[in-house]
């Protein structure tokens, strides 16, 4: 029973890596940077984030992932600038990579841009054989890293009620072959294509929802990859007196494309605005698969700061607390 357990898990945990082979966040509607460049400078303020998630807790080996970035604005708000750190790691096997972006940003009407965004930068994949313990006395396990190239490129919309954005994040996956490097490093990868939106609703003074959407796919084609799940995030929040918002998300996945979409896990979250620049927010995510049975959900926290400027009141933006 016991190997049947393991063996179970094994498989299960293997078909959730197909579809995060980027690093998930239920937080990235509050840092769109995380999953769109075109993002950055769209606060208009000088922009601190930071992330971190512990995903199925209690099975051994589950991903854990950190991001930090920082963003703001350049040239009277015509372009926004970010650098991001991520580490990213699963079992054995991690993922660290910077990435610097440039974000170009057209005011298309008085309350709203069109921003097209390019990160670029480095990737250390690495695979650690002292964090695998083997049965066979003959079984050898070399700790090894690679440093590759790593790119992704996005546009954004947003107005004061309104935002959308698309972006195709690790643009060079599909020219590097990770059996160069071994299937304990890189992993069989492919580009991954993001498509957000979201609206703001006034209720009343003190009340405020905003409904939003995220697709995750990666529409692969290469026969001799792996076919990660499309993934759609539904999600709702209410923020009350400009201070706390409270939601919920609803995340499911296609094995592939074509299929029927199945719940996969709800989550719930909050953020809670210390005063006009300090964010703390947190949420759980509950796993609705049979994955569930080994695990008792996913914790993430996340962390944000806004630098006021002497040019405050220039500031386009209704407030940088709603997209």
């Amino acid at each position: 029973m016991k190997k049947l357990v393991l063996i179970t898990i094994s498989f299960l945990l293997t078909l959730s890596v197909f579809g995060q082979q980027d690093a998930q966040y239920s937080h990235y509607m509050f840092n769109t940077l995380v999953v769109n460049p075109g993002y950055a400078g769209s606060k208009e303020v000088v922009n601190l984030n930071g992330l971190y998630r512990k995903q199925w807790v209690n099975i051994k080996g589950s991903p854990t992932s950190q991001t930090v970035s920082i963003d703001a604005p350049a040239y009277n708000n015509n372009v926004g600038l970010a650098l991001q750190l991520t580490n990213d790691q699963l079992g054995a096997r991690h993922r660290r990579g910077i990435m610097a972006t440039y974000a170009y940003r057209f005011r298309v009407a008085q309350d709203a841009r069109l921003s097209f965004g390019l990160s670029g930068g480095i990737a250390q994949f690495g695979f650690d054989a002292n964090k695998i313990t083997t049965t066979v006395n003959e079984d050898v396990l070399a700790t090894e890293t690679v440093i590759l190239p790593d790119a992704n490129f996005g546009v954004y919309y947003q107005a004061s009620r309104f935002y959308a954005g698309v972006s195709v994040n690790d643009l060079f996956s599909n020219v590097i072959n990770p059996s160069d490097f071994g299937n304990n490093l890189v992993g069989d990868r492919g580009m991954h294509v993001f498509a957000t939106a979201g609206y703001l609703i006034t209720v009343s003074e003190d009340i405020k929802i905003k409904p939003s959407l995220l697709l995750k796919t990666d529409f692969q084609t290469d026969k001799t990859r792996s076919s990660a799940p499309s993934e759609f995030d539904f999600n709702a929040f209410v923020l009350l007196k400009e201070k706390l918002w409270i939601g919920a998300s609803l995340r499911t996945a296609a094995p592939h494309v074509g299929n029927s979409f199945v719940a996969e896990s709800m989550i719930g979250l909050v953020e809670f605005y210390v005063n006009d620049q300090f964010r703390v927010g947190y949420s759980y995510d509950y796993t609705l698969t049979d994955l569930g049975r080994f695990n008792t959900g996913s914790h993430e926290i996340s962390l944000g700061y806004f630098f006021k400027g002497n040019d405050a009141k220039n500031t386009r933006m209704l407030t940088p607390r709603y997209f």
